[in-house]
């Protein structure tokens, strides 16, 4: 038996032995879907359709447009100058480089 005979079995041991194992899981698929079959869910509907009285939707329109208004209209906010100098040098200090290598 040559080497390429014999890696040409062993392939094809491989690949028989994965399709059964597949061949398998499929039948044991079959199998528990045969036992425990799959049932519809239930709908449950309420007894009555909850309304919201004009006074309750007034008074969420009113919020959302002041909450609009307070996040979306207010000024711009300054920003840190010192912002990028701070990021720079963080406070531990650890991943600075060493003296003297900065300026190069």
């Amino acid at each position: 038996m040559t080497l390429l005979q014999q890696g040409l079995i062993i392939s094809a041991l491989g690949i028989s032995l994965t399709f059964a194992a597949l061949v398998v899981v499929i039948g044991l698929i079959l199998l528990l879907r045969a036992l425990f079959p799959a049932t519809a869910p239930s709908l449950r509907l309420a007894a009555s359709p909850v309304h919201e009285s004009a006074e309750r939707e007034r008074s969420a329109a009113i919020l959302a447009a002041v909450w609009y208004v307070r996040n979306h209209m207010q000024p711009a906010r300054p920003t840190d100058p010192a912002l990028g100098h701070r990021l720079e040098s963080p406070p531990g200090g650890y991943w600075r480089a060493a003296p003297g290598l900065d300026e190069q």
